[in-house]
């Protein structure tokens, strides 16, 4: 309960229910229903062995990029091409679109030469 708060600001929203039960009345817009109780139980076990250790701050920021990694589009998701468009178009406007919240690459470059080697071409 003393973290209610911090979990509201995500958007969360929580309350007592008895015991050691809380009742989630809400959640980010962002999960699909499959990626709720993970991220939730994710989130509640990082305020468990985090507490302490970072500044509220960095608490923060690591349940931001827990919440981003449920709620993204994962490999071998179908998607539209509007879909693909806006969502290139959405990337080129993040301050950092090269790499996720985990600094894997989001965009690659390869040279012609590159390119080339790969499909075994000149």
């Amino acid at each position: 309960m003393e973290n209610v708060e911090l979990l509201s600001r995500l958007g969360f929203d929580l309350e007592r229910f008895g015991g050691n039960t809380l009742l989630v009345r809400g959640v980010p817009s962002s999960l699909e229903n499959s990626e709720i109780e993970g991220a939730l139980v994710e989130i509640l076990e990082r305020i468990r062995t985090g507490l302490g250790k970072v500044s509220r701050t960095e608490m923060i920021r690591e349940m931001l990029v827990i919440l981003a990694c449920r709620s993204a589009i994962k490999a071998g998701d179908k998607l539209s091409q509007e879909e693909i468009e806006r969502l290139l178009s959405d990337l080129s406007r993040t301050e950092l679109p090269f790499n996720c919240p985990h600094s894997r690459p989001t965009i690659i470059r390869l040279s012609r030469k590159e390119l080339e080697s790969r499909f075994r071409r000149r």
